[in-house]
């Protein structure tokens, strides 16, 4: 019975690192894209919503809580809680999220 050898791997060059990684851009870089859901900083303000009757709330995270309405950008989350206060007679719940008619 024989036994394969594998070929050895370059040992790599000390001068060759992984760049460092920051959260804010640098002097020379500039950012292409940014997503609030992975910004530990964001508002932990909310927006609440409630039905007329007090029985549901729609409580959405993350918002300012000057705005009239929630906002959100293009592809971002929506991330909240609804709580439901009274639970006779409710057999399912659906949620529907969709452009505001302007």
């Amino acid at each position: 019975m024989s036994t394969a050898i594998l070929p050895g791997y370059p040992i790599p060059s000390s001068q060759v690192h992984s760049p460092t990684y920051t959260a804010t851009p640098q002097a020379h870089e500039h950012r292409l894209a940014y997503n609030t859901r992975l910004n530990p900083n964001r508002s932990p303000r909310e927006y609440v919503k409630q039905t007329r009757n007090g029985g549901v709330s729609l409580r959405l995270a993350g918002q300012d809580d000057q705005l009239t309405f929630p906002v959100y950008g293009y592809g971002a989350a929506v991330e909240g809680t609804l709580d439901i206060h009274k639970r006779d007679g409710i057999t399912s719940v659906e949620v529907q999220v969709g452009e505001l008619a302007r």
